[in-house]
């Protein structure tokens, strides 16, 4: 795989101290993080992984399970892991991925993110309350829009739902056929973040993460639904980002 398909590079810094990885939600695309370019420490570096099936890699296949999608994974992004410390924040999707991702590193490759940063995910032994991606369309769609993260134009163009219908059924298929395994607990720090009127989060689900890392592990609860991160709580949840940012950067700092 070419390390160029798999790494949006939001904010390039050759001498940056600290490489952030940011991974989309279900149906997004890398480009979503550009937000934070302007919000995160200037000595930060900022990558997004953009999976197959969207923006520059539309016309790739998507992914349906999330084995496959590190299995292609780890190969492109592992060298740039090995170059400076880096950190991991997923939301949704992202979260999944970014946590698996985070296991594999360290049970095969003796790699961890100084940090990882998940949202809007239950801990992962907690099984999934509903499976929507064989749905029929119209129910599909009913359940994305409780959800409140598709914009209100997308509803209204036909065009546009038969596009993302494909990516957003193998994107749920990602998460919804996950199997989670209980072979190994994390040793770096964690942060995790959620929306106080999550309709498929509770809070007390968030509170979960904590078994699985044997490092701290905070809980930081925003007001807003599962798309949080967007509106009301944009800028709360960057300042809180880069705070812990800092904390990493004075740390690796220290080290260095």
């Amino acid at each position: 795989m070419k390390l160029p398909l798999w790494i949006e590079w939001l904010r390039k810094q050759p001498n940056a101290a600290l490489r952030l990885f940011c991974f989309h939600y279900a149906g997004g695309t890398a480009q979503r993080a550009h937000q934070w370019t302007q919000q995160l420490a200037a000595d930060v570096e900022i990558c997004a992984v953009e999976l197959p099936g969207r923006g520059k890699r539309f016309m790739e296949p998507a992914y349906t399970r999330i084995e496959h999608v590190l299995d292609d994974l780890i190969p492109a992004i592992k060298p740039l892991l090995e170059e400076k410390p880096f950190a991991f924040f997923g939301h949704s999707m992202g979260t999944l991925v970014s946590y698996e991702l985070s296991r594999r590193l360290q049970r095969d490759h003796q790699l961890s993110p100084q940090v990882l940063l998940v949202s809007g995910h239950a801990a992962p032994h907690i099984p999934r309350q509903s499976v929507i991606h064989q749905l029929p369309d119209q129910q599909f769609w009913d359940r994305l829009i409780q959800l409140n993260g598709t914009p209100k134009e997308v509803l209204q163009h036909p065009e546009l739902l038969d596009l993302l219908t494909p990516i957003l059924r193998a994107d749920f298929a990602v998460c919804e056929t996950y199997v989670y395994s209980d072979s190994l607990v994390l040793d770096c720090p964690m942060v995790v973040y959620g929306g106080q009127d999550d309709p498929s989060v509770a809070a007390e689900q968030l509170e979960l993460w904590r078994n699985h890392t044997s490092n701290e592990c905070l809980v930081q609860i925003m007001a807003g639904d599962h798309f949080y991160l967007h509106n009301p709580s944009q800028h709360e949840l960057q300042q809180h980002v880069n705070q812990q940012l800092q904390l990493v950067l004075s740390s690796v700092n220290l080290i260095r």
